[in-house]
């Protein structure tokens, strides 16, 4: 949904702003998903996600970890094409925890 892309989108950059306006470090965490699930996005709108949240690192002031982009992430690590089981929210667990100590101070 286009529309709600573009409210979402609002709202997360006021929602930066002010954690920047208040010295507050935020990470955003960009969630693996299966291929099943991205078919069910429209066309072009998850790589617009990408393009848009992606390229705001600069203006806003915050850090993304990119998890959707590693590899490491199968199939057989999600309850379903969207939810990770247990064995894909350890793998997350473990990714996150070694990234933070690798991100800007």
């Amino acid at each position: 949904n286009f529309k709600r892309f573009e409210s979402e989108k609002a709202s997360f950059k006021k929602m930066l702003a002010n954690c920047h306006d208040k010295g507050i470090k935020v990470i955003v965490v960009n969630m693996p998903v299966t291929a099943q699930n991205k078919a069910l996005i429209p066309d072009n709108l998850y790589d617009r996600y990408n393009q848009e949240i992606c390229t705001l690192p600069p203006e806003y002031g915050f850090e993304i970890i990119d998890l959707n982009s590693n590899p490491s992430f199968t199939n057989s690590d999600f309850y379903d094409s969207a939810h990770l089981n247990a064995g894909g929210g350890k793998k997350v667990q473990d990714i996150l925890v070694s990234s933070v100590n690798s991100l800007n101070q």
